[in-house]
């Protein structure tokens, strides 16, 4: 359906008296349809993962990232990109509950250790009082 809008859009003549506004909409149709695909080139996968191109071009090359590269271009598939995206959210949130966990101080005795004897006296300690007798006025 795009497709076929973007063909018409493409025929009209430029004499037409709306052909500025129609150039425009034939851009956002380009933009609209490149980003609907479902492959990404280097600069794509860079703008999804917010970081730079050489950055990327690296993870390539390393095969951190999964991409094949044709001809002299890097070709990444979408669903990859986000899979491995989600990949790396996950264990890196997995370390940082680790490090996290391990910051917390540990309990002397943890609660799970206590164990209430039922029926048992409790046990107090009565504090002396001190012998006042010596300070009598």
């Amino acid at each position: 359906m795009n497709l076929l809008l973007f063909c018409w859009l493409a025929n009209l003549r430029a004499r037409s008296p709306i052909a500025p506004a129609l150039a425009s909409i034939k851009i956002h149709i380009c933009i609209f349809l490149i980003t609907m695909s479902d492959s990404l080139n280097i600069r794509q996968c860079a703008d999804l993962l917010h970081v730079n191109e050489s950055t990327v071009s690296e993870m390539a090359i390393s095969g951190e990232i999964p991409g094949a590269k044709i001809g002299r271009a890097w070709v990444f598939l979408k669903e990859d990109v986000i899979s491995y995206l989600r990949n790396e959210i996950s264990k890196q949130t997995a370390v940082r509950k680790k490090e996290a966990d391990e910051k917390k101080p540990k309990e002397k005795f943890p609660e799970s250790s206590l164990v209430m004897i039922k029926g048992a006296p409790k046990v107090s300690r009565k504090r002396v009082l001190p012998d006042l007798s010596a300070y009598q006025n």
